[in-house]
C-alpha cells in the first residue's frame, strides 16, 4: 500500500493521510435515535430502542472523519461528504479500521465527530443511535500514491467509495474506484479487475440521506492468494 511516515501534520497536499482506528470507547453507554421518514407517506413509528442489555450487537464508529476541504471551496457544509470524507457515516470505520483520504491542504487538518453506536447502511431515517464516542486515532502519510476520494480497508476487506447527488452516478464511482485499486494494487488488466468486480465486489449505500449519495464498493480480502500484513487482527482485540 506505499510508503507510510508517521505525523500527519508532515501531510502536504497531493499526498494520501491514514487514519487508524486504534480503539473506540463508548461512554457513557446511552444514546439517542430520531425518526425522519423519507417513505411517502411514512409517519413516525412507536418505537422504542433499548440496547444496554445487548452491547455485543453494537457498531461503534465516527460517521464524521475529514480532512480539510480544498480552499477553493470556500464554506463548505458539514452535511453532505466529499472527497475530503465529512459525514460519510460508513459504518465499517469502527475499531480496526483504516480510512484513507486525499490530501488538500498542509497537515491535511483532519477532524472527527458524529458518533454512532449502530447504523445500518444508508442511514435512511437521517439518524443513527447517536452517541458520545472517544476514539483513539494514529495518523500516517502515505508517500508515492495518490487517490481521488476516500478509501478504506478493515482486516477482512478492502472498500472504494462513489459520491455524488446522483446514486447511479456515485455507483459508476465507486466501481470505477474498484477497479482502479484492483490494477493498480494487485496488478490486474482493466478487463480482469472488470470481471472480478462483477463475481466477487459487493455494493452497497453508506449514506443516501445527506445530499450526496456514498456508495461503497467492498473487496474482500480472502479472494486473494496473498495479501499484506494488515495491523489490525479482530482475534486480538478486546470488545471496542
Amino acid at each position: 500500500m506505499g510508503d507510510f511516515t508517521e505525523g500527519v501534520h508532515k501531510a502536504t497536499p497531493g499526498a494520501v493521510a491514514l487514519a487508524f482506528v486504534v480503539l473506540m470507547s463508548v461512554a457513557p453507554l446511552a444514546g439517542a435515535s430520531s425518526v425522519r421518514p423519507i417513505a411517502a407517506g411514512a409517519s413516525p413509528p412507536n418505537l422504542r430502542i433499548g440496547f444496554q442489555e445487548r452491547v455485543d450487537s453494537l457498531n461503534p464508529f465516527m460517521g464524521i472523519m475529514a480532512v480539510s476541504p480544498p480552499r477553493s471551496f470556500g464554506m463548505v457544509s458539514s452535511t453532505p461528504p466529499g472527497a475530503w470524507g465529512g459525514n460519510m457515516d460508513l459504518k465499517y470505520l469502527g475499531r480496526g479500521a483504516t480510512l484513507y483520504l486525499p490530501v488538500f491542504n498542509p497537515g491535511a487538518q483532519f477532524f472527527t465527530g458524529d458518533g454512532h453506536a449502530l447504523q445500518g447502511d444508508g442511514e435512511v431515517d437521517g439518524g443513527a443511535i447517536e452517541i458520545s464516542l472517544a476514539p483513539t486515532l494514529q495518523f500516517f502519510v502515505r508517500k508515492g500514491k495518490s487517490i481521488k476520494l476516500p478509501r478504506a480497508e478493515t482486516a477482512t476487506d478492502y472498500l472504494t467509495t462513489g459520491l455524488s447527488v446522483d446514486l447511479n452516478e456515485a455507483t459508476k464511482m465507486a466501481l470505477e474506484e474498484a477497479v482502479g485499486f484492483l490494477q493498480t494494487e494487485k496488478g490486474l488488466s482493466a478487463a480482469d479487475a472488470y470481471a472480478l468486480a462483477s463475481l466477487a465486489v459487493d455494493l452497497g449505500i453508506g449514506e443516501a440521506v445527506d445530499v450526496v449519495n456514498l456508495v461503497y464498493a467492498k473487496i474482500p480480502k480472502n479472494i486473494f492468494r496473498d495479501n499484506p500484513p494488515y495491523w489490525f487482527t479482530p482475534s486480538r482485540a478486546e470488545k471496542y
